[in-house]
């Protein structure tokens, strides 16, 4: 019957503003999960720069302000501390003085010697220590590009959510439209109604009331709108997530 139809109408309005208020929920829900690893990511992230700055300063105390530190990356062990380098220059020289000033003399040598052999084992030890930081510093700049590119993978899901809930804006669009659209409808479905009723073709406690009717919509219109609301919120955080 007429009665019929129109309750129909005003159910698959109803039904499909709860449709879209759940899927707007999901989006909701996807989009703060997102926002929140993004977020650990940008703490782990600030973490291994923090300690990648740390070895690189111990480094550098290592080998000397005037090394760069490229250059001890890039030539491994054949790098020399600026202590060591004066220290084994200055140990060459006194055995070279010694020499040539009493040829004869060997304590003054062997002690040199010894000097240098302790210089030599004190090399190899910072040759490791530096070994041991230039592989942690490797293995930080590792870890920092891999949690730049979760962090990118963060962000491309998130612009993926953004499009997502414009197509939703888009949805509820057309679920307002068509809202207005049963307005009309009904009022001419309620004015068919009250003319077969006058025509005793229907009975008068079937009739659907002008009041419940426009109750109905008045009831779908304002989730409509509270949807909309909804919208608009998440539109706002991820504009203000995209700025980051």
């Amino acid at each position: 019957s007429l009665e019929n139809a129109c309750r129909r109408a005003v159910d698959e309005a109803s039904h499909a503003a709860e449709t879209a208020r759940r899927d707007a929920q999901a989006y909701k829900e996807k989009w703060e999960y997102c926002a929140h690893k993004l977020h650990q990511n940008d703490l782990q992230m600030g973490q291994l720069r923090s300690e990648r700055d740390r070895c690189a300063r111990a480094l550098a105390r290592e080998v000397g302000d005037e090394v760069p530190l490229e250059r001890v990356l890039d030539e491994g062990s054949d790098w020399k501390g600026r202590a060591q380098q004066i220290s084994l220059l200055r140990d060459k020289l006194r055995e070279a003085s010694s020499m040539q000033g009493n040829p004869g003399v060997s304590i003054g040598a062997r002690h040199n010697s010894k000097h240098r052999a302790h210089l030599e084992a004190m090399r190899a030890g910072q040759q490791q220590e530096a070994e041991r930081l230039r592989s942690e510093v490797a293995a930080f700049q590792n870890e920092l590009d891999r949690q730049k590119l979760r962090s990118d993978s963060a962000v491309a899901r998130m612009q993926t959510r953004a499009a997502e809930m414009k197509s939703m804006k888009g949805k509820l669009a057309v679920l307002l439209d068509k809202s207005g659209n049963d307005d009309k409808l009904i009022e001419a479905l309620r004015a068919e109604l009250v003319s077969l009723r006058t025509g005793n073709q229907i009975k008068a406690a079937d009739v659907v009331s002008k009041e419940e009717l426009f109750k109905q919509i008045g009831a779908l219109q304002q989730a409509a709108a509270a949807q909309q609301s909804r919208i608009q919120e998440q539109e706002q955080l991820i504009q203000a997530l995209q700025s980051r």
